[in-house]
This record gives C-alpha cells, structure tokens and sequence, in this order.
C-alpha cells in the first residue's frame, strides 16, 4: 500500500494556494535548505507526523462534494514520487503542486512516475524558494518562482 509522510494537512478555505476550499498537503523531508523556508523545522526532524495511505487521502479528496481540489507543498513532494504518482492518478479534482526543482529538471530526472504526475496536474509551481525574491505575490514564494 502507497502511503505519503505528511508534515501538515488542513483546508484553505482562503484560496492562498489555490482555488476554495481545497486540501492543503505538506509532504515530510526536503534536501533543498532553502534559506528562509517556511516547513524548515519539518524537514530538518527526522519523521514526519503522520503516514497515510494514498487511498485514504484520495477518499477524502474525491468523497467531499465541497472541495475544489488539492494542493501540496513540503517539503519537495517529489522526493516521494512514487506514492505522489498514485495519488495523482486517483484524484478526480484539480491538483496543485510546488515544488523545489524546475520543470526541467524535472524532466531530466527520466522518472515515468514524474512524467505522470506532470501529466495529470492541473498547476505546478517550480523554483527555489529564494528570500531575497519573496514579493509577497499569491501563490508563489518568490518572484523566481514560475506558475
């Protein structure tokens, strides 16, 4: 059974990283040290709060009738693609999803996994976060940053 290690999981019913209401999932472990980074102290501890099943958080997802969708951060989701993959193929509303690397990097990594969650999102918001950049601007972390 698919799980993801999850640092943080609430509602955004204030559409701050993306359209209301929707899931916000922040997903453990990151080995980017962005300077500034607001999930540090999840990332730098050595196990996530909570573990859970890819179905049941598709459940969740798929059963509310008033969620728009979901988004998730970290972390670097990526570093759990393979779960992250069978979420996406699951879900049947939008999905968001920052992450620390690039598009292109991304591509490069050559991972069928990755290349499905591409696939299968709605958004993805790519880039280092970078403090010097940070703008203020919704749904991105800094200028940098690519919607």
């Amino acid at each position: 059974m698919n799980r993801l290690n999850i640092d943080k999981m609430t509602t955004d019913s204030d559409s701050l990283l993306g359209p209301a209401p929707r899931l916000l999932l922040w997903l453990h472990g990151c080995n980017r040290n962005c300077p500034g980074c607001i999930a540090v102290d999840w990332n730098t501890s050595s196990s996530a709060q909570y573990s859970l099943s890819v179905e049941t958080i598709a459940n969740l997802v798929n059963t509310n009738d008033e969620l728009e969708g979901i988004t998730i951060s970290g972390g670097e989701p990526f570093l759990q693609a393979e779960s992250l993959c069978a979420l996406a193929t699951k879900i049947n509303k939008g999905i968001i999803i920052y992450s620390g690397y690039t598009l292109e990097e991304l591509k490069q990594m050559k991972s069928e996994a990755i290349s499905l969650i591409l696939r299968k999102i709605d958004v993805l918001i790519d880039g280092r976060y970078i403090e010097e950049l940070n703008d203020d601007l919704p749904f991105r972390g800094s200028s940098n940053q690519r919607i």
